[in-house]
């Protein structure tokens, strides 16, 4: 029987999961398309149900199975990496917001950090479901290290949207949509890399390089 819990509450995260990955690509697309083609469907309470659910049924079978070893380790692992998953189901909702009012003042112009670093952050979280399913340590690994460049496109960011704004004469508005835009991306990353660290903790038992379970 404990099998068959796991496998479901692996199942509902990996739901989770293909929801917000959605969202968050519709909204991205937005920016990167400069247009809204139509308006994304991000219904955020899809994720928070979700998220409830493969809490409580994690928090049954630890009181009813009483796992051990690998089995503990994902029960609790996954515990804490639902919480980034909503919270990135969160930012889905923060980044259309952003980038809609975005466009009412860019003319149409992007900034390439912006860019660039909406295409890294997009690829951490996609990773990070890969490593999830997977179960892949190396790749887990691979996507902490790519939140650096995260960071570094974010301070590039702050240089160049003042810089573009008086290049191109743009309302005062460009700057504050652009410099949330930024930030937002920059917490996707957070998250993406916050779970990478709990897929290595679920099949190493290390978390930040410290044994738990």
């Amino acid at each position: 029987e404990i099998d068959e819990r796991m496998n479901a509450i692996c199942i509902n995260t990996m739901s989770m999961f293909d929801i917000t990955i959605q969202y968050l690509d519709e909204a991205i697309n937005v920016y990167l398309n400069s247009s809204v083609m139509r308006t994304p469907k991000i219904d955020d309470s899809k994720v928070d149900h979700l998220e409830r659910s493969i809490e409580e049924e994690c928090l049954t079978l630890i009181l009813k199975e009483r796992p051990f070893s690998k089995d503990l380790r994902k029960v609790t692992g996954v515990f804490k990496l639902v919480e980034d998953i909503e919270r990135l189901g969160d930012h889905a909702e923060d980044l259309f917001w952003c980038i809609s009012n975005l466009l009412k003042y860019s003319q149409g112009i992007r900034i390439d950090s912006l860019v660039e670093e909406a295409k890294v952050a997009m690829g951490m979280v996609k990773n990070a479901y890969a490593a999830f399913v997977k179960g892949d340590v190396k790749l887990a690994e691979e996507i902490c290290k790519r939140d650096d460049v995260v960071d570094s496109l974010y301070l590039k960011s702050l240089k160049e949207i003042p810089d573009t704004k008086d290049k191109y004469h743009l309302n005062d508005d460009f700057i504050l949509y652009s410099t949330l835009l930024s930030k937002y991306l920059e917490r996707v990353a957070d998250h993406a890399s916050n779970i990478a660290e709990w897929v290595d903790y679920i099949e190493t038992g290390y978390y930040k390089d410290e044994v738990i379970i």
